[in-house]
């Protein structure tokens, strides 16, 4: 007779009756106790109890618990499954009194639902794509499916990035004598002064990358319209950063600049009109991303060293220092 096959059947319980299985198929043969506690490596008295009950029920399965019968079957277990698969941002409370025919409270339903293995987690983000936009980026990953690493080698990935730094390093602890708790260096600052932050341009690629270039804040005299916050915009991006870094670094490449192609993100000032004049008259290739396409640029992952290498260093920086120490980071 084989064990009930339920979902919570422990390892231990299916290990224990194979072995009694085991044991009782020996004595079947015509096995003794000592040869088949020697074969087993366990104790007689044990071989001896687990064959007199075989010969008694006829099965080596342990006999039925006393005390009330589990409520958690198969039709309880699909049930709830059922009612969170229907709404799985349903509470416990909700769910048991959706179940309330089967005369389950909220313990037994929490039971079932760590037995089916769901946990209770914050839902992910993740932009609501259409089903055209899903298309479309189906379309953009088939159609480069079979890019060789050649073929990215010919991308200039760039990216702008705001960089903060504090001399204060959060969760770090200070080491004080008692009477210095308000002295100012084992203080953790708690006004924004306290941090430097610049934004920054650069851009890579296979086995070369541009300087980290500092973005300039542009003048309250720059500002065109009320809500302008004074951050990069098209204008200054074309000039200050497109014509000034970004054509030279891609001339002095290997490879002629109509097989380059530069990898953005589509913010807007890298579709302002004074960027496309620029793209056509240099024949800049742009590899064209669909809507809401998440974001996949290696730079990313410097930004992400620089910043850490950043945090490991507790010498006092200025803004116009910040720069430098972050182009030596990026060695």
């Amino acid at each position: 007779m084989a064990p009930p096959h339920h979902s919570n059947t422990s390892k231990s319980v299916r290990e224990r009756y194979d072995k009694n299985h085991d044991i009782a198929l020996l004595s079947d043969l015509g096995m003794g106790y000592k040869q088949i506690a020697k074969m087993k490596n366990t104790p007689i008295s044990t071989v001896a109890g687990v064959v007199q009950r075989y010969r008694k029920r006829g099965h080596v399965a342990d006999a039925p618990r006393p005390g009330r019968r589990t409520k958690i079957t198969e039709e309880v277990q699909q049930r709830v499954a059922d009612t969170v698969e229907a709404n799985p941002r349903a509470s416990l409370k909700q769910i048991t009194d959706t179940l309330t025919d089967l005369n389950i409270g909220h313990t037994t339903v929490d039971k079932v639902l760590k037995q089916l293995g769901f946990k209770l987690r914050i839902p992910r983000k993740k932009p609501l794509l259409d089903v055209m936009q899903k298309v479309r980026r189906k379309f953009w990953c088939r159609k480069r499916l079979h890019w060789s690493s050649e073929c990215w080698r010919k991308s200039v990935w760039l990216d702008e990035a705001r960089v903060e730094y504090s001399t204060y390093q959060p969760g770090r602890k200070v080491r004080i004598r008692p009477g210095e708790e308000l002295q100012e260096q084992n203080l953790a600052p708690t006004f924004r002064s306290g941090r430097i932050s610049v934004n920054c341009w650069a851009a890579v690629t296979y086995g070369r990358r541009t300087p980290l270039i500092r973005v300039r804040k542009r003048q309250p005299s720059e500002r065109k319209t009320k809500r302008d916050r004074l951050g990069l915009d098209g204008t200054q991006y074309a000039n200050e950063i497109y014509d000034e870094y970004l054509i030279p670094f891609l001339f002095s490449l290997d490879k002629p600049i109509n097989q380059v192609q530069v990898v953005e993100d589509n913010a807007p000032y890298h579709k302002s009109g004074l960027n496309k004049t620029l793209t056509s008259a240099y024949g800049v290739r742009k590899l064209q991303f669909p809507a809401n396409s998440p974001d996949l640029n290696p730079i990313e992952n410097v930004w992400h060293i620089s910043n850490n290498d950043l945090e490991s260093d507790f010498q006092k920086m200025s803004r116009h220092s910040l720069t430098p120490r972050m182009n030596y980071g990026m060695q």
